[in-house]
């Protein structure tokens, strides 16, 4: 029986090599388990679905899960449990709404991140499993802590480059 546990569900996906096809009923399952895990935990995004009449008794396809619009970023703290729980988040640069509303992306768990983030950028960028030296042309996480950009490079740098890796 598949795990109800979406990061368990996450997991299994990220598993399986990069370029690997997933079955659409596979992918569709996946996707309804997780939404069903955002309603019952995302209290902000339950009340957006209930509002137009989607629920997961209601949902039948991936296709049907209400999308979120990037404003709602903006205005509530969409998190699959309490914002005050979240490790990381990340912030837009307020270039739309201005820096007073900037959009906000809360991870309670960043492994997940870093666990798509990782084998993906191995398998297209380092499939030969080098550790090459790295100059990133952006400032450090410790300097932008709420760039999900900072962030990725900084994980990239600390597990997949050389010793010689540097910020410029």
């Amino acid at each position: 029986m598949p795990s109800r546990d979406p990061h368990a569900t996450v997991r299994t996906a990220l598993r399986a090599p990069a370029d690997a096809t997933l079955v659409d009923s596979e992918f569709d399952a996946r996707a309804l388990r997780i939404f069903r895990h955002q309603f019952e935990n995302n209290a902000p995004y339950r009340a957006y679905c209930e509002r137009r009449g989607r629920t997961p008794s209601t949902v039948t396809h991936w296709t049907e899960v209400p999308p979120v619009p990037v404003a709602a970023f903006r205005e509530v703290a969409l998190v699959a449990g309490d914002p005050h729980d979240a490790r990381v988040v990340f912030r837009t640069s307020g270039t739309t709404g201005g820096t007073e509303r900037r959009g906000a992306h809360y991870l309670i768990d960043p492994s997940i991140y870093e666990a798509s983030l990782l084998p993906t950028f191995t398998a297209y960028l380092l499939p030969d499993g080098s550790r090459p030296d790295m100059l990133a042309l952006i400032p450090p996480r410790r300097q932008m802590p709420d760039s999900s950009l900072a962030y990725m490079i900084d994980v990239v740098m600390r597990r997949l480059g050389g010793e010689r890796s540097m910020y410029a």
